[in-house]
């Protein structure tokens, strides 16, 4: 395959190819072997929980990944979930991108405990999910902890007035 014949790629982008879950479950198997990747960008590609989970073993093993893009795929709590294991794991990693996608707020609650002792961890892009009021009250206890994350993307995330009142008072 191409990847063998590369060992030393650093950057990957198959956002909007239509890999899909299997075609995912592959390529992680295919990249558990690598780790020299920085950038991985499998954005739109309509990938599920099982393929997630795949992934997710990947992000555990590259200690060079910088930054992640999943956005526009299926990744709801459950999937989050086997992405913050990963996360705690992985101190590198400083960019996820999970915009668009079916997270609410207890996957919130998950990425977030598994980034506490990240100290590299700077942006973070949740738009277009379904975090909601519940979810921002739960960003805000946890952002207190989080001074290095630098960028923050919520969004339409159908957070109302009391939830951005809580969230304000966490940022100020």
């Amino acid at each position: 395959s191409w990847l063998k014949s590369h060992p030393n790629v650093r950057e990957l982008n198959l956002a909007n190819t239509a890999i899909g879950s299997e075609g995912a479950i592959v390529l992680a198997k295919a990249l558990a072997k690598y780790t020299t990747l920085h950038k991985l960008n499998l954005g739109n590609n309509n990938i599920s929980t099982r393929a997630i989970k795949e992934i997710a073993k990947v992000v555990e093993k590259q200690t060079n990944l910088q930054e992640l893009c999943l956005n526009d795929n299926r990744i709801d709590d459950e999937a989050v979930t086997f992405l913050a294991k990963a996360l705690e794991k992985n101190s590198s990693l400083h960019t996820l991108d999970l915009s668009n996608n079916l997270i609410q707020a207890n996957g919130i609650k998950n990425l977030f405990n598994s980034l506490t002792n990240h100290s590299n961890f700077g942006v973070l892009n949740l738009k277009n999910n379904s975090i909601g009021s519940e979810g921002a009250k739960v960003l805000a206890e946890k952002l207190v902890n989080h001074t290095k994350l630098k960028e923050l993307n919520l969004c339409n995330n159908q957070i109302d007035g009391e939830g951005a009142t809580i969230l304000a008072g966490s940022i100020g």
